[in-house]
């Protein structure tokens, strides 16, 4: 371990902010950088990678009962997962009194909100996911200060392939559907912003109804035919649909799966509620629901990436375990 890398783990443990400047880790030891393929992710060999993991959220730290960053970490690299999403807000709780991104300023907010989190992950080898975990639609906040953030968070990472995609907006809820061409050309204007600095990274796109349910054509291709938001002529972009065992009843995750293949576009399921009491129905038969949701998953050909939400207090490890390591071997 080299002495800059070392000091970088001291001051983690430490609490103190760092240089945006520093290197993440060691050089040769970086995780390969991940990019779009038609329908999936595949690294730089070519091979198709599914990511399968959880948020890590700053927002809300009483829910880890109070864990470090490093144990919430070690845990869940312990479970073989191979990426954690930071889920992060302007603020601790959704206390809408403050604004910290206005507080502190871009820079000096990654540091305190994302970096941590972004660290401790890429030294267990798994990928980041920066996720900007927001809920309401507030336009004037998502030119003036989100994009902004989101541009100096592309000049931050913009050479680490650690971190493996931009969520650009987990929860998008515009009022109905509505709001779906307000949100488009908000995603165009800050996919367009980040990649005047990054062309790498690859960015994930949600619906205008918070990504539940049946909208994802609707939002990306009303008339048949896909949207472009990204401006590289290879796109980098993936879909982002969330799901919970009532969903997989409802059929939304044939439907995303369908919308995959006619496009040729990767779906990410990139919230999957892992907390039974979300929904009403009994939980043997969500143990059936999240059973067919592994199995869809682990037989579609679309080698779909997962990320979890609550698995700290996870009834269904038992179901979606399979999915871990299992990897694309089909391909």
């Amino acid at each position: 371990m080299t002495l800059r890398y070392a000091l970088l783990a001291i001051l983690l443990h430490a609490g103190l902010i760092w240089s945006a400047d520093a290197l993440l880790f060691e050089k040769g030891t970086q995780l390969p950088w991940l990019r779009v393929d038609g329908k999936v992710i595949t690294d730089s060999t070519g091979r198709p990678v599914r990511l399968v993991g959880h948020g890590i959220s700053p927002i809300n730290p009483g829910e880890w009962n109070k864990k470090s960053i490093q144990k919430i970490v070690a845990q869940h690299k312990a479970k073989g997962l191979n990426s954690m999403r930071v889920a992060f807000y302007r603020n601790n709780d959704y206390d809408q009194t403050r604004d910290q991104i206005k507080e502190l300023g871009p820079e000096q907010f990654i540091d305190k909100w994302i970096e941590p989190q972004v660290f401790e992950i890429i030294r267990n080898g798994m990928y980041a996911i920066v996720d900007w975990h927001g809920y309401e639609n507030q336009h004037d906040f998502l030119y003036s200060e989100l994009i902004p953030l989101w541009v100096a968070i592309a000049k931050r990472y913009k050479n680490e392939p650690g971190v493996a995609i931009y969520e650009l907006w987990n929860l998008p809820n515009c009022g109905g559907s509505s709001g779906a061409d307000s949100l488009r050309t908000w995603y165009k204007n800050a996919i367009t912003s980040i990649r005047k600095i990054d062309t790498q990274h690859i960015i994930m796109v949600s619906d205008w109804n918070a990504g539940w349910g049946w909208a994802i054509e609707q939002m990306w291709a009303p008339h048949g035919v896909l949207i472009d938001i990204d401006p590289l002529t290879k796109k980098q972009i993936v879909y982002s649909k969330h799901m919970s065992a009532i969903n997989e009843r409802k059929g939304d995750g044939v439907d995303a799966d369908n919308f995959s293949r006619k496009y040729d576009v990767p779906v990410f399921w990139g919230e999957v509620e892992t907390d039974p009491n979300v929904n009403k129905i009994s939980i043997l038969d969500q143990h059936v629901l999240f059973k067919e949701m592994v199995d869809r998953l682990l037989k579609n050909h679309l080698c779909q990436g997962v990320q979890f939400w609550r698995i700290y207090d996870d009834a269904f490890e038992i179901d979606w375990k399979p999915l871990v390591g299992a990897g694309c071997q089909w391909w």
